[in-house]
């Protein structure tokens, strides 16, 4: 009776070797560093079209593993992976009335759709995008996107200032060593519409 219910798989799992997994690990660095700041799924998606994983919730979760080990590692900075799920929850505080006054006034923006027939909502898929429409709904001052693989048209028609392919352009200019205009990709195609 013991034999019936307790029988050996007959599938045979293959078990990833310690080299396996380090060169999972470096692959998977290499796609982080040349796209960063990437999500988990991003990065995913990526690994699965250089079939490093395979196209199965199994696949993700090496990755998410993966990439949490490399982490905790040190291997990975935390800042190369983008978790679009935390938000910093804290309140405003001010050092006086005044300053709340100025802050408030600041950031005061009408409310447009207040007396509207309708209601309108916007959704984009990509993160990124929704990221400049919303810069651009939001009047910022300047509206920066990140073009990885080829988005500076996509990213410029959703509100886009200025398309640069690493954030780490813009470097020299915050520090305030740039020449007074904000740097742009030697690539034609991203500059600012």
């Amino acid at each position: 009776m013991t034999e019936a219910l307790y029988q050996a798989s007959p599938i045979k799992r293959h078990r990833a070797t310690k080299a396996d997994m380090q060169a999972r690990h470096s692959a998977l660095w290499k796609i982080v560093t040349a796209m960063k700041p990437m999500t988990v799924r991003q990065v995913y998606y990526q690994a699965t079209v250089r079939n490093i994983v395979e196209k199965t919730e199994a696949g993700y979760n090496k990755v998410q593993n993966d990439l949490v080990q490399m982490r905790k590692s040190g291997a990975l900075p935390y800042v190369w992976l983008a978790d679009n799920t935390r938000w910093q929850r804290k309140p405003n505080t001010f050092d006086s009335v005044e300053q709340a006054l100025q802050e408030t006034a600041q950031f005061y923006r009408k409310s447009l759709w207040n007396d509207a027939d309708c209601y309108v909502e916007i959704w984009l898929e990509k993160d990124a995008l929704a990221g400049v429409e919303a810069g651009r709904a939001g009047r910022f001052g300047l509206v920066v996107g990140v073009a990885h693989t080829g988005q500076a048209d996509e990213l410029r028609s959703h509100g886009a200032d200025l398309v640069v392919s690493d954030l780490a352009e813009l470097l020299p200019w915050l520090r305030g060593r740039g020449t007074g205009t904000v740097p742009r990709t030697d690539d034609p195609g991203l500059e600012p519409h």
